[in-house]
């Protein structure tokens, strides 16, 4: 069987909220308005205290709107700025969980409503696997349009991605499989494709 640990970022691999360090940045880098929304910090200490709830989470699904016609690459940057200082949030002890479980040959995946595009590098930086996060569509020029790929990444939508994930890795690994497969005719001998131990995403089997 093959496996992968699925961990949360906000309140979970880390501390508290990601959203004030991540919108900072935005506003930093001109990407977004100076002016925080209504009722922004507010929504951030709740979420602080208590998690996720209904009125952050609507917070959260409005900011496709918000970057439509903003460049994905001025997005990207402001979230490679920004990783650094994300990473020195994280829990003491998550580094150490993390590398447990690739030694395990635990497949670890960062699964987060936050947008993929402020994400991603802090993910690859911290050694994960793979993001299941929420996905803006981006159109020939570069710019957000507005839209969602795929579900809203919290609660069922979360779930849904990660399923889909689960089955993407498994036809991976047996497409792998097939490729790397030494033929009946052929002495034995070890496959030199390198792909022998390919490992598909969580709490899926095959």
């Amino acid at each position: 069987m093959h496996a992968a640990a699925f961990i949360d970022l906000d309140r979970t691999l880390i501390g508290e909220a990601s959203g004030p360090l991540l919108s900072a940045a935005l506003r930093e880098a001109g990407v977004v308005s100076s002016s925080r929304l209504p009722g922004e910090d507010m929504l951030y200490r709740v979420f602080n205290l208590v998690g996720e709830t209904l009125p952050s989470m609507l917070l959260a699904r409005q900011g496709v709107a918000v970057m439509k016609g903003k460049p994905r690459h001025a997005v990207v940057a402001a979230a490679n700025s920004v990783a650094a200082q994300l990473a020195q949030l994280v829990r003491s002890n998550a580094r150490n969980i993390i590398d447990e479980h690739r030694a395990n040959g635990v497949k670890v995946v960062l699964a987060t409503t936050t947008p993929h595009d402020l994400i991603a590098t802090f993910a690859r930086q911290m050694g994960f696997d793979d993001v299941v996060a929420t996905r803006f569509e981006v159109d020939s020029n570069g710019e957000y349009t507005g839209q969602l790929v795929g579900p809203f990444a919290w609660s069922a939508g979360k779930l849904e991605l990660s399923q889909k994930l689960c089955v993407f890795r498994q036809r991976v690994r047996r497409a792998v499989a097939q490729r790397c497969r030494v033929p009946a005719c052929c002495e034995p001998r070890r496959s030199s494709c390198g792909h022998g131990n390919r490992t598909k995403v969580a709490k899926c089997t095959v």
